[in-house]
């Protein structure tokens, strides 16, 4: 994996354990389902502000 690509996970269920390994494995950030364009492009820039 290239620790250098930033990565935001989303999904509709709980990930529980699931986000803190993918958040621990390299991923940049979650948003949670459902969401909007308006959240989406937030969630990407706060990442991409990183």
């Amino acid at each position: 994996m290239n620790r250098e690509l930033k990565i935001v996970v989303s999904s509709g269920y709980s990930f529980n354990g699931q986000l803190s390994t993918a958040l621990a494995d390299g991923a940049a950030g979650f948003i949670p389902k459902p969401f909007s364009a308006l959240e989406m492009l937030k969630a990407v820039r706060e990442v991409l502000d990183r």
